[in-house]
């Protein structure tokens, strides 16, 4: 022990040897003497408490952010199955006021027209009826020898009346419904462009939209059916890209290609 204490631990108050010999023969249940045996684990639980509260106030920010972003999907738009129709609108079939009447105009007559002679009928051929006609208050007798000479004349305004016929409303499904050539998801994957407002504030929801694909399968009559409150510019994006889409395969019915209106629901979110 005493060896000990020469190489230095009698300068360390926590060691037990020098312990016991400073307090041998008094109150070890006085305060000062629990406080040295147990200085070193008192020590170490303060070192290791201090350490865990560092840790957790520097991933606390880290863990909140995680929880409170959830399971979002990457920031890319997607798209529910080209056959299904998520978003369907019952397109009504306009009613439209009967066409007006055709105004009545006046015949125009022309002054000393060209008389028009009948054609002579064979005398054979008519019976002999004698009738008596009072022509200007003079009284005369017709018979199968007279002929009738008449001044016919006149120009008539026939009025063009408007084809006021409503157009017959595009079919939503067909026999054979129009199909996007590749891999729909994949292109508005690369084409959208999130806007740069609503992703900084993590604003998001879906854009509805309609088109017609065509005879031909081109892309025509783009609109906007329902966008996202507060956030104009994510509709104007999808309608952008929706106008941008390639030809698609056009549908079909009855053995004939048909234009057809589709609903396409496109998806905006920030992970």
């Amino acid at each position: 022990m005493s060896a000990h204490l020469v190489s230095g631990g009698w300068y360390d108050v926590t060691a037990a040897c020098r312990n016991e010999i400073v307090f041998e023969g008094r109150n070890k249940e006085y305060g000062a003497y629990s406080l040295r045996v147990n200085y070193s684990r008192a020590l170490l639980m303060a070192m290791l408490a201090t350490t865990s509260v560092a840790v957790l106030c520097g991933t606390a920010p880290v863990l909140m952010r995680k929880l409170w972003a959830g399971a979002a999907p990457a920031a890319a738009a997607h798209y529910v199955s080209s056959h299904l129709l998520v978003y369907k609108e019952k397109i009504k079939t306009p009613v439209c006021p009967p066409p007006p009447k055709p105004p009545v105009s006046e015949a125009k007559t022309i002054k000393n027209p060209p008389p028009v002679i009948a054609k002579t009928v064979a005398a054979d051929s008519v019976p002999a009826v004698v009738s008596k006609m009072v022509i200007g208050g003079v009284t005369g007798k017709g018979g199968p020898d007279t002929a009738l000479i008449g001044k016919t004349g006149g120009i008539g305004i026939v009025p063009v009346i408007p084809d006021n016929t409503p157009p017959a409303p595009i079919p939503t499904i067909v026999e054979k419904m129009p199909k996007f050539k590749g891999d729909l998801q994949k292109y508005f994957s690369d084409n959208i462009v999130y806007p740069d407002y609503e992703k900084s504030v993590h604003l998001g929801g879906t854009v509805y939209v309609s088109f017609v694909v065509e005879n031909d399968g081109t892309i025509s009559g783009v609109q906007l059916l329902h966008g996202v409150a507060g956030a104009p510019d994510l509709a104007g994006e999808a309608l952008r890209v929706v106008s941008a889409m390639p030809a698609w395969l056009p549908g079909e019915q009855s053995g004939h290609k048909v234009k057809v209106r589709l609903n396409l629901p496109v998806k905006f979110s920030v992970q």
